[in-house]
């Protein structure tokens, strides 16, 4: 279960791709041998509909609605897995807010440290012009 959350969600496009394929592949074979492992499976594989790279939504979608054909039978599966279903999706809510804070976070570091760098380098310079004057004089 972990390497398909794993791949469904790569940064290459078709990873997710071929990870659709190859669930298809097992979802088309074990059909309802995989009612013992649907609670595990169903998040990822609703969040896998909504990919951002149109041809993974629409292979996991099609293997969706290939083994559970018509709405109620989808409800049923969906309510069935409802308590994993929340449970993930609340999981991948605050890991992406984890990652927004931590976002926010670095760049406020870094504006401040780069304010701090420049107010360092301009009393420097400064200092060395104070420096060159009083030798003049």
């Amino acid at each position: 279960m972990t390497f398909l959350l794993f791949f469904s969600q790569d940064s290459d496009q078709q990873v997710r791709v071929e990870c659709q394929l190859t669930f298809d592949t097992i979802g088309t074979r074990m059909k309802k041998n995989l009612a013992p492992h649907l609670k595990a499976l169903l998040p990822i594989w609703l969040m896998s509909q909504c990919d951002s790279y149109a041809p993974a939504a629409s292979k996991a979608k099609a293997l969706y609605e290939k083994l559970f054909p018509g709405d109620n039978r989808r409800a049923e599966v969906v309510y069935f897995a409802r308590n994993e279903i929340l449970t993930t999706l609340t999981d991948e809510i605050n890991q992406c807010s984890d990652v927004l804070k931590d976002r926010l976070i670095l760049k406020k570091t870094t504006t401040s440290f780069d304010q701090m760098r420049i107010r360092f380098f301009i009393g420097k310079k400064m200092k060395w012009k104070l420096m060159m004057h009083m030798n003049d004089v």
